[in-house]
């Protein structure tokens, strides 16, 4: 066998051998990163599907309550970063802080659950600062790409409960 042709069949050799090992590291990352997706997924249904089993509760001073299995948003985080969802974090500075809003909230999530994967909502907090007023609504929601307009609704229709409110107490107070 001639020398060039050796070295045309060794060069060949190398080129694919490099192509293969190549080809094979970027389809490790992309499994890699589908395998990571779903683990995530399956870690957002499994702690939402802890909450929505009635037998992880317990009632204490007659008020249910289950503990949280384990902090969900750095799963909610990765989804995040992967794509899969997205994160909007909001203070609603004319719905107040209250019994009412919340339960609004929690319930159209409920409803919507398919389109807004989580949501949280936070007592506000001027950590050792008093501050004069009501506290504003906090909070935090995950939801699919494509879902914008659902979170625009709930929005509004926490802001017109809020406009709702001042009238209702208006209202009730009697005439001088």
């Amino acid at each position: 066998m001639r020398k060039p042709t050796l070295y045309a069949m060794l060069a060949a050799f190398l080129i694919g051998y490099v192509a293969h090992m190549g080809v094979a590291r970027i389809m490790t990352f992309v499994n890699r990163h589908q395998i990571d997706v779903t683990y995530h997924w399956k870690r957002v249904d499994a702690y939402h599907a802890y909450l929505r089993n009635p037998g992880n509760y317990t009632v204490t001073n007659g008020l249910s309550g289950a503990t949280i299995p384990y902090d969900i948003e750095p799963h909610l985080a990765y989804l995040v970063s992967a794509n899969e969802l997205y994160h909007v974090d909001l203070i609603l500075p004319t719905v107040p802080y209250g019994d009412k809003a919340n339960r609004h909230w929690m319930q159209y999530v409920e409803r919507h659950r398919e389109t807004i994967i989580h949501a949280s909502g936070s007592v506000p907090n001027g950590g050792p600062f008093r501050i004069a007023g009501a506290a504003p609504l906090h909070l935090s929601i995950w939801y699919r790409p494509g879902a914008a307009k659902t979170v625009q609704q709930l929005i509004d229709e926490l802001e017109s409960l809020a406009t709702q409110e001042p009238k209702a107490e208006q209202a009730e107070q009697p005439a001088p």
